[in-house]
């Protein structure tokens, strides 16, 4: 299995076979070693039968190399996976490959076929009544295939079998090995005597104009009292039920009409009558002004059926009542009250006295009339001897006839009368030096003399 310098495992075959090497030096000498080499024999794959396939078949998962293991390579092959749109028709071929133990390879090969398939073609069909007889369906070649979808039975489609629209239909076709196409195509059933104009829901008079347009199918023309285009009006049609009339004509110039009922309920007419204005101090009211009763009273202030001025503040606020009938039509009529602040008091009165003072006339608060009240008061008088030393808080409240009712509090300090301590002085001579007086305490005071 030598020759010129290369082992030729196929010519040595398989086993263990001793290989010799000789060396001559330069002086004629030489040396022998020997050493051996085994050949092995190869696991040998095999490739069983493959196909056909057609060429628009999905992706083909490769098996049937044997052992398992191995490695599929060929035309449109990748990962072991053969897409045949890639590979393309004819005959291919496809190689298994397998690596064993010993790193020895075997290869087998198998040989299969891609067909094509055939190339249909087909257009979509002209509108057709929902009432025609089965149109038989003859616009795909080549011929020689299969119609199916809906409606469709015996290469007749049935417009009345699936009602109006616009209905898919398929026609596939295989050749004589078995790979079909398929091709895709519409057609419209239109509808033909088949209207509706349902009625329209009741509304109060002042609902505003309706938008017609339930009529189906759509494109046709609406009638009536109160009907201006699409548009129907209650306030020109008036209360009471009013027939409608909506007519189309199909694309097959058919006519067709409906008619619809609308009613239009009147309005209710709510009053509400005038509230008397408040005080901000005052109770809440149960509000009764609004007629019919049973309606709603909303604004400012306003919970249920009271109304509480506090809540709503100094001002002038609008109140509203709602009135709603069986009908569900209503009316909301108005009025405004008036919530006035307290009336102001201005009172600036001295506020502090000694306890000895003579009584102050409490008499400069405006508005006049009200009543005074607090410690060391009669009357309209304060005595600072009766209300003793301290502070004081005296209130002002107004008259009933002064406006919304207020008082204000003022404090008034009362002051303790000064204790002095006198050490009489001795007998004095006529030409005696001038003495200083500081005979009484504490000092500070002012001395005077009265004769």
């Amino acid at each position: 299995g030598v020759s010129n310098g290369y082992f030729l495992p196929s010519q040595a075959g398989i086993g263990t076979h001793i290989i010799t090497y000789t060396f001559n030096n330069a002086n004629g000498c030489s040396a022998t070693a020997v050493d051996t080499i085994t050949v092995v024999a190869p696991t040998l794959s095999t490739m069983s039968a493959i196909g056909p396939f057609c060429i628009n078949d999905g992706a083909i998962v490769l098996s049937g190399g044997s052992p398992a293991g191995g490695t599929y390579s060929g035309l449109g092959v990748n990962n072991n996976i053969l897409y045949p749109g890639i590979a393309g028709s004819g005959t291919r071929l496809i190689t298994y490959t397998y690596v064993d133990s010993n790193g020895c390879t075997s290869t087998s090969n198998t040989v299969y076929t891609i067909y094509n398939k055939p190339n249909t073609a087909t257009y979509d069909l002209f509108p057709i009544c929902e009432n025609e007889a089965p149109l038989p369906l003859v616009n795909a070649t080549p011929t020689g295939g299969t119609y199916y979808g809906p409606g469709v039975q015996n290469g007749l489609f049935d417009p009345a079998a699936v009602g109006p629209g616009t209905h898919t239909l398929f026609y596939t076709l295989a050749n004589a090995v078995g790979c079909a196409d398929t091709s895709s195509f519409s057609i419209t059933v239109n509808a033909v005597d088949s209207i509706d104009f349902p009625d329209l829901p009741a509304q109060c008079i002042d609902g505003g104009s309706i938008a017609l347009n339930t009529g189906w199918p759509a494109g046709g023309t609406y009638s009536g009292p109160g009907v201006s285009g699409a548009f129907f009006d209650p306030l020109i049609a008036g209360p009471g039920t009013h027939e409608l009339e909506y007519v189309r004509t199909d694309a097959q110039g058919c006519t067709n009409r409906d008619t619809a009922y609308i009613t239009i309920f009147p309005m209710p007419v709510a009053s509400l009558s005038a509230i008397p204005d408040l005080c901000i101090s005052d109770s809440a009211i149960s509000l009764t002004q609004g007629l019919p009763a049973g309606g709603a009273y909303s604004g400012p202030g306003v919970s249920g059926t009271s109304f509480d001025p506090t809540t709503a503040g100094v001002g002038n606020h609008l109140i509203a009542y709602t009135y709603q009938d069986v009908n569900g039509c209503s009316d909301t009529a108005y009025t405004s009250i008036e919530v006035a602040a307290p009336t102001a008091i201005n009172w600036n009165p001295n506020t502090t006295f000694c306890l000895e003072d003579a009584p102050y006339a409490l008499n400069s608060a405006t508005p006049a009339g009200g009543q005074f009240s607090g410690p060391g008061v009669i009357g309209n008088t304060f005595n600072p001897l009766n209300a003793g030393v301290g502070l004081h808080q005296i209130s002002y409240q107004l008259p009933p006839n002064a406006g919304c009712p207020n008082d204000t509090l003022i404090t008034l300090e009362v002051f303790q009368m000064p204790s002095l301590a006198v050490d009489t002085p001795p007998f004095i001579c006529a030409n005696d030096a001038p003495i200083t007086l500081d005979f009484i305490q504490p000092s500070g005071g002012v001395y005077t003399s009265s004769s």
